[in-house]
């Protein structure tokens, strides 16, 4: 049995995963029981398969829709280690901070890498922080979980635990969704938030459209919520 899948959702990420895919490799070289799964758009991308190819990590073209909720659902189905752990492709996350997530995942239901602990740190614009950093406390208040990161995807969560899941969001906002669907699933949930390090994007700005990744989050929160689906 594999003990830790790595799974990063992927979409034209080509120039950012010849970066990250090394790095992540370099900090997992004593481990020797994990894969690393590339989730891509439908269609084959031929240098992003052909980069995952020759570095040995599992290539998947996304079932059902090019969506990010598609690349999560996918990825889940296809990951096979006792331990799940989502990162971005863009190099936003430290590769670095997958130890810390693998150790206390040992202990632990879900690990969250949090922006918002007293020694974390992020590089993201100031605009962009204010909403997140507002987005999060409306859902600790809504939802009643003790988690101060919600929206940041770089977590480590109990595999056994992600596979019973039926997920629904379409977009960014399946990282709440999948959070409130586990605590659901099970009432004492343990959780532990590491400090994490929101990284600059190397090769671009990021494709999220700041309203409409806002909007998508409140519709999430009050279906979850109100509609309990």
């Amino acid at each position: 049995m594999i003990k830790y899948s790595i799974i990063i959702p992927s979409y034209d990420e080509y120039e950012n995963l010849k970066i990250l895919i090394p790095e992540i490799l370099q900090v997992l070289e004593n481990y020797s029981s994990y894969e690393i799964l590339v989730i891509d758009r439908m269609i084959k991308d031929e240098d992003t398969f052909y980069l995952c190819e020759s570095h040995k990590v599992k290539y998947v073209q996304r079932l059902t829709g090019d969506r990010y909720g598609d690349a999560v659902r996918t990825g889940i189905l296809e990951s096979k280690g006792n331990v799940v752990i989502f990162m971005d492709a863009d190099g936003s996350h430290d590769p670095k901070e997958i130890l810390d997530l693998c150790e206390h995942s040992k202990s632990f239901d879900l690990v969250v890498s949090s922006r918002y602990l007293i020694t974390s740190r992020s590089e993201n614009t100031y605009f962009k922080e204010l909403g997140s950093i507002f987005l999060n406390k409306l859902l600790r208040l809504m939802f009643g979980i003790e988690c101060t990161d919600f929206s940041n995807s770089f977590k480590a969560y109990d595999g056994k635990l992600l596979r019973q899941l039926a997920l629904y969001s379409k977009d960014i906002d399946i990282i709440e969704e999948i959070v409130y669907k586990l605590t659901k699933l099970k009432s004492n949930l343990s959780i532990y938030e590491i400090p994490g390090t929101f990284r600059k994007r190397v090769n671009y700005e990021s494709r999220r459209k700041p309203f409409v990744y806002f909007l998508s989050y409140i519709r999430t929160l009050f279906r979850l919520k109100f509609l309990d689906r």
